[in-house]
């Protein structure tokens, strides 16, 4: 006879900066090498295993994993901001193959 296995709530900061920190009921799932895993009950808003680098026991970490990767985010969109503004717009040069005078 098997054991039936614990279920617990999880937090999800994968989809934190478009849809939010998304709270699903979960099993602890192993693969065969190792690696755990959350498996999500069926209708929950997580649909597949989630990995346990997104994904947390409570919300607190899940909390300070999206203010993580919020910082990462605006720090990348600074970047690109930065680019943008670099940018010049000059007058394209002369010809220089053309060997008449007025080109």
């Amino acid at each position: 006879m098997s054991e039936t296995p614990e279920i617990f709530m999880i937090w999800s900061s994968k989809y934190a900066l478009t849809n939010g920190i998304m709270e699903s009921r979960a099993t602890l799932w192993t693969s065969y090498d190792g690696v755990e895993y959350y498996n999500p009950e069926r209708d929950e808003p997580l649909d597949g295993l989630q990995s346990k680098s997104s994904t947390f026991r409570n919300r607190a970490d899940a909390v300070t994993d999206a203010i993580k990767r919020r910082d990462k985010k605006i720090a990348s969109l600074k970047k690109q901001v930065a680019v943008l503004e670099k940018l010049t717009f000059a007058p394209p040069p002369p010809n220089q193959f053309c060997r008449r005078p007025k080109c």
